[in-house]
């Protein structure tokens, strides 16, 4: 199982009552809302600032998430699967040939994309 910093961020703020302006602090409240959104990205030392505000260390959370490869490439699944499951196969076309890009078709491919 995969997790967007954001999403993380953002569930662990709400579970605890907390504000984005109280989290954010001295940071802006508008960068925490784009990321907690997934609509901007968001660096280690940020994403450490936070969670330990959030009363968590890094550490715990570093096995679930994304490189920036990851989560394009689960980005396109995701695209995939919403186009073929609303019957637009036509429009999957564009993002499946990105995704050989990331995953190309071997007969040694060993992971669950193949």
């Amino acid at each position: 199982m995969y997790f967007d910093a954001g999403k993380i961020i953002a569930r662990l703020r709400k579970q605890r009552g907390i504000s984005q302006e109280k989290l954010a602090g001295l940071s802006d409240r508008s960068n925490l809302s784009r990321i907690e959104r997934g609509q901007q990205g968001i660096s280690r030392v940020l994403l450490e600032f936070y969670l330990d505000r959030l009363g968590y260390s890094l550490e715990r959370f570093t096995p679930f998430l994304l490189s920036d490869d990851e989560a394009s490439i689960y980005a396109l699944r995701d695209e995939i699967e919403d186009y073929i499951a609303n019957d637009n196969v036509y429009k999957a076309k564009k993002p499946l040939l990105k995704w050989r890009h990331w995953m190309p078709l071997s007969k040694g491919c060993t992971n669950s994309f193949c």
